[in-house]
């Protein structure tokens, strides 16, 4: 788990949150015009619509997904009717658009503490429920996520995934601005039960498809149980140890250096239940992305560690040590040249397996008598 850090976070959130709230509100503009489209007591034609952008619209005023004909005549003839008996949501609704778009920016902006305090007091200001088709049009993550979400872990200088710290989530655009890879982006507080919640900029965690899609998935997600990369460092809380164990493969078995999790902070404390969790199930983001189980496979990379450090190997290590350090080359400059990753914890985010190598690198450097850096 690998806090999202970056001294320009705030830009890059203002940045978003300026152009999600003006797309948002071209969305609530085109909502009004059908609002008072339908208001109308003369009877809609179809030249009075823009059915390349009013289609979705207007499905989503009248609030019934059934309403999917291509046929624009027959659309329209769908909504001649509904209009007759929908005068009363009408007039809510315009009451409603008022307040998205009084409360869109804070809802775009707000830290994750105060999150779900502003969709509750959306949801008691309006009269939508979650699920009616106008908050799918207004909330739509899909449609936003090419030419808004997409660009957030590319400014962030994310290019790992910050749950497992194992995935490269690299963005590329093919043609016409669609991605071809990249990250998906976790909602913390899933957007399938908070809706109004799918744009927010601190509950995009970009990710990759194995812990958003395959491990936590739609799993509910708390403050008091979990860590939110954009507010939790979990770095000294806990780290990356390794065990002898036996590996046994069709007839052979060797030896190897067996990764674990060593945990630093009391049992009863908050750090510890956002990390190993609290007894009940799903909670805990060790125990939801499989960050135990998943690492023990990384044997390998800890076994490459141990050998640079290996006893039979001093004369290697102590000359390129020699060597460093008489070009006055310091312990990060070393470390990135002998061990091929980032040093410095807020460069976690940067590449693959930083922080088990840093943490495997320092507890070798502790007991091995060769290193004098």
């Amino acid at each position: 788990m690998i806090k999202i850090d970056n001294k320009d976070i705030d830009k890059i959130q203002k940045s978003y949150t300026r152009k999600t709230c003006k797309e948002f509100s071209r969305r609530i503009t085109v909502l009004e015009n059908v609002i008072q489209l339908l208001q109308s007591p003369s009877p809609i034609n179809l030249s009075d619509i823009d059915w390349s952008n009013d289609r979705t619209a207007l499905r989503a005023v009248i609030g019934d997904s059934n309403i999917k004909s291509k046929d624009n005549a027959t659309l329209l003839a769908n909504f001649n009717l509904y209009r007759n008996s929908r005068g009363v949501r009408l007039n809510m609704l315009s009451l409603d658009l008022i307040t998205f778009m009084i409360e869109i920016k804070d809802l775009v902006s707000e830290k994750p503490e105060n999150l779900k305090k502003t969709q509750t007091k959306i949801k008691t200001n309006t009269s939508i429920i979650q699920e009616d088709e106008l908050i799918k049009y207004l909330f739509n993550y899909d449609y936003y996520y090419d030419d808004y979400i997409v660009q957030i872990a590319e400014k962030l200088d994310l290019g790992v995934c910050p749950y497992c710290n194992r995935n490269y989530i690299t963005h590329l655009q093919g043609r016409r601005k669609k991605r071809v890879i990249g990250p998906t982006f976790d909602h913390f507080f899933d957007k399938a039960k908070n809706p109004y919640l799918a744009l927010s900029f601190y509950n995009l965690i970009p990710s990759c498809s194995v812990c958003n899609s395959n491990l936590k998935n739609q799993k509910d997600f708390y403050l008091e149980t979990h860590l939110h990369p954009y507010i939790h460092d979990a770095n000294n809380d806990f780290s990356f140890d390794f065990n002898l164990d036996l590996l046994s493969k069709h007839s052979n078995s060797k030896i190897i250096f067996k990764p674990k999790i060593i945990y630093k902070v009391d049992k009863k404390s908050d750090e510890y239940k956002r990390l190993k969790g609290d007894g009940t199930d799903n909670s805990g983001s060790v125990n939801v992305f499989k960050l135990k189980e998943i690492y023990e496979k990384h044997y390998d990379n800890v076994e490459e560690i141990h050998k640079k450090f290996d006893k039979n190997s001093p004369h290697y290590i102590k000359s390129l040590s020699a060597h460093l350090e008489s070009m006055e080359v310091p312990e990060e400059e070393f470390y990135r040249y002998h061990f091929g990753n980032y040093y410095k914890k807020e460069d976690f985010n940067k590449r693959p397996l930083a922080k088990l190598t840093k943490d495997i690198y320092e507890k070798m450097k502790a007991i091995s008598p060769l290193y004098d850096m």
